[in-house]
């Protein structure tokens, strides 16, 4: 979950996914999940996501440009309410 998290940057819905798809007893997973994202910042981490993906440009005015880019977090595993106030902030991509 760790290495998912911090290495791969996959959100919690996804770090939560890949260790159920691998074997680990649902419980379990979900555990080690909320163990590992009770010291993660995942506005950061969808801001951080953002700024890669941007490359630092700012967050495209266009809806649909947008919309591809909340699809894009929300195949990452990032929380749709998360990635809506992150898609709203004016400004370039924070990193």
């Amino acid at each position: 979950a760790r290495h998912e998290a911090a290495i791969r940057r996959r959100g919690r819905r996804r770090v939560l996914m890949r260790l159920q798809a691998i074997g680990v007893d649902a419980e379990v997973a979900e555990r080690a999940v909320a163990r590992v994202f009770a010291d993660v910042d995942e506005d950061r981490q969808i801001a951080d996501a953002l700024a890669r993906r941007l490359r630092g440009a700012p967050v495209p005015g266009d809806p649909r440009e947008r919309a591809r880019l909340a699809r894009w977090l929300l195949a990452q595993g990032f929380d749709g309410d998360r990635i809506r106030r992150a898609l709203e902030k004016p400004g370039r991509a924070e990193r």
